[in-house]
C-alpha cells in the first residue's frame, strides 16, 4: 500500500506538468521514472513529511497507539532508572509531566548486615 504523502507528491509533480494526476501522466508516452521526476517527487515528499501535523488531525486509533507507547516507554525508562539508581546509589528529582508534581527519588545502598 502506498503512502498517501508519496501519492500526493507524485500528483503535485504531475499537475505541474499540466496532467490531472500521476495516473494521468502515466497514461502518456512520457518516460515517467526518469531521474528528474524522481528527484522532484523526493523533494516534494520530504516537504510534505516535514510539515507539522495538528493533534486534532490524528485519528482516535493513532492517539491510542501513541498513548500506549508513551505509557510503556515510561515504564521501561522508570525500570531502567530504578535499576541503575539502586546499583549506583544515586539521587534524582523527577517531574510528573501530567500534573507537574515533583518526586525525589533516593537510591541509597543499604549497609551490609552484621555477621
Amino acid at each position: 500500500m502506498e503512502n498517501k504523502h508519496l501519492q500526493q507528491a507524485k500528483d503535485t509533480i504531475a499537475k505541474e506538468r499540466n496532467f490531472k494526476d500521476w495516473n494521468d501522466l502515466n497514461k502518456g508516452k512520457i518516460r515517467v521514472y526518469n531521474e528528474e521526476y524522481i528527484d522532484q517527487i523526493a523533494t516534494e515528499y520530504h516537504r510534505l513529511m516535514s510539515e507539522w501535523v495538528s493533534v486534532d488531525e490524528i485519528s482516535k486509533e493513532d492517539k491510542e497507539i501513541i498513548d500506549a507507547w508513551i505509557i510503556e516507554s515510561g515504564k521501561i525508562a522508570m525500570a531502567l532508572f530504578m535499576t541503575i539508581g539502586l546499583k549506583n546509589g544515586i539521587e534524582a528529582t523527577m517531574v510528573n509531566d501530567y500534573n507537574g508534581e515533583y518526586y525525589k527519588l533516593s537510591f541509597i545502598k543499604l549497609p551490609q548486615p552484621p555477621k
